[in-house]
């Protein structure tokens, strides 16, 4: 059941990955947030939605990996991307329909063919959602994801970080390190008072807000330094990964093989840049192609 945060804030915590789905109102007037994650669960958000009597005006889809997108169909709303999530859709849906199958079956849910969100509006930059007499601003943040979006609420503080600043996952870069650095810089220049990431437990203390993105950047910094020296030092992507098996801020059998899957994505991108590109499948390609995170469930 979803549970207040911060006024107008509500937060829906799944037992999939701990990943957090969001309800802002203003009057009658809803924002949805990655609504899901087991049918059950969607089902207790259409419920407490309808109960309230608020009128979903936008649903806004943080990022086109299939833990986000499951609840979209289930409300009748405007769909609100960031505009990179058209084409990873494009280029993912066989993947994704895999990827959600493949859940299902472990969970022995029953699903319907996932069939991808398609959105209504998609922005790049940044851009404002107006809800009752309130708004958001939704900001692009590319580094997990090509197609990555954050929204600030200035009446609150709050900012959902969507796939960034857990206290459970590390940085999962399945698109760029750099980019994700430049989002995490633009993020906390917002000074935010509340956090809710995509996974793991929201959080109003300012202390452990700033350590998280203390804790991320020193981890990305280091990430990329170790990656930079292997390929200096001539070595295969195999001596990187032996390199960079530093220890980590986060625990956790799914931080590990993420922390791998990262050097080798990192690896592979910069060799491609200095042509010489890698054969086969390496890092956040291996999700694609068929390999799976092993994540931990939330405790029930």
């Amino acid at each position: 059941m979803p549970q207040p945060f911060v006024e107008g804030w509500w937060i829906a915590r799944s037992t999939t990955y701990a990943t957090n789905s969001g309800l802002f109102a203003h009057g009658d007037e809803l924002c949805l947030i990655d609504p899901g994650v087991a049918p059950q669960e969607i089902a207790r958000l259409v419920r407490f939605v309808r109960e309230r009597g608020w009128r979903p005006l936008y649903l806004v889809l943080t990022h086109a990996h299939w833990d986000h997108l499951l609840g979209a169909a289930a409300f009748s709303a405007t769909i609100v991307v960031q505009r990179a999530y058209v084409d990873v859709i494009s280029a993912h849906t066989d993947d994704l329909r895999r990827q959600v199958r493949r859940w299902a079956e472990e969970e022995g849910l029953p699903l319907r063919p996932f069939v991808p969100p398609r959105p209504v509006l998609a922005f790049g930059g940044t851009m404002r959602l107006h809800i009752g007499c309130r708004s958001l601003r939704l900001l692009a943040t590319p580094g997990h994801s090509e197609d990555h979006l954050s929204l600030f609420d200035e009446g609150t503080g709050l900012l959902w970080a969507g796939d960034m600043l857990s206290d459970r996952e590390l940085p999962y870069v399945q698109h760029d390190a750099a980019a994700y650095l430049d989002s995490l810089e633009r993020l906390h220049a917002l000074g935010a008072a509340a956090l809710v990431p995509g996974h793991g437990l929201p959080t109003r203390d300012a202390a452990e807000i700033e350590a998280r993105f203390e804790r991320d950047r020193a981890y990305l910094h280091r990430l990329m330094a170790c990656v930079e020296a292997s390929l200096r030092a001539g070595e295969p992507v195999e001596a990187a990964v032996r390199r960079c098996d530093f220890p980590l801020p986060l625990e956790g059998e799914a931080n590990r093989t993420a922390h791998r899957w990262n050097v080798e994505t990192l690896y592979a991108r910069r060799a491609a840049d200095l042509g010489f590109p890698l054969p086969g499948r390496w890092g956040w390609a291996r999700e694609w192609g068929g390999e799976s995170l092993q994540e931990e469930r939330c405790p029930r």
